[in-house]
């Protein structure tokens, strides 16, 4: 999961923030609108210490939290 976040990361910052998600948006779904309160949402969804974005730990959480990963991986 951590080479998955890397590719979210494109400046490898640590942070996937609402300028990372709205290009991986446009890129995944080219002929789907993503809008910039849906982002806001996702960084919402998946920002647990509310810093405004979302580290590597806290997209592993997320990832467990779908079902994605297991407690084991």
């Amino acid at each position: 999961m951590r080479k998955v976040f890397r590719v979210y990361d494109e400046n490898d910052d640590g942070k996937l923030s609402h300028a990372n998600l709205t290009k991986c948006a446009q890129e995944i779904l080219p002929n789907e609108a993503v809008t910039s309160e849906e982002i806001r949402t996702m960084i919402e969804m998946g920002d647990y210490r509310k810093r405004g974005f979302v580290d590597v730990e806290d997209f592993i959480k997320v990832m467990r939290e779908v079902g994605l990963i297991t407690q084991t991986q």
